[in-house]
């Protein structure tokens, strides 16, 4: 029985022992205690893995366009997945539309002005759905103009 007893700290103390040599403790400027393996890690199966692991969430890229003038958009709404990344060209007509361009703007995107027979590409994540209004550049004088961008 008293063996029993000796055995149990032994084990105990010799766990710590090699628990100690295998782990290096590092103090981080947050003040808190973080394990660092001392052995060396085959870096490339963590590289493999991040890699696989950040190309299964990467946007898909839409590309999608539409023309405009004062008072319409060719295609006015578009329907987008979440999370994708989304590429807008927008070319402003040259006819139907005040000569000193359109533009669009929302809380997402601007374009700034566009010319008449000019396009513009702006880029975005899609994670809310939002509309982009159509204004006359000097005067700021907003269009009936909207461009509709739908997020599911």
């Amino acid at each position: 029985m008293n063996n029993k007893k000796i055995y149990f700290p032994l084990a105990v103390l010799i766990v710590i022992v090699i628990f100690g040599t295998v782990m290096k403790f590092q103090k981080r400027d947050n003040s808190q205690l973080t394990a660092v393996p001392e052995s060396k890690v085959d870096q490339s199966v963590f590289k493999k893995t991040l890699t696989e692991a950040a190309g299964s969430v990467q946007p898909k890229i839409e590309n999608i366009s539409t023309a405009v003038n004062d008072t319409s958009a060719e295609t006015s709404t578009f329907n987008i997945a979440a999370g994708d990344l989304i590429n807008l060209t927008v070319k402003v007509k040259t006819t139907g539309v005040y000569y000193g361009g359109l533009d669009l703007r929302s809380n997402v995107v601007s374009t700034n002005t566009i010319l008449p027979g000019q396009s513009k590409t702006v880029s975005f994540l899609a994670s809310k759905s939002f509309d982009i209004h159509a204004f006359w550049p000097s005067s700021e004088v907003e269009k009936t103009t909207v461009i509709h961008m739908v997020v599911h």
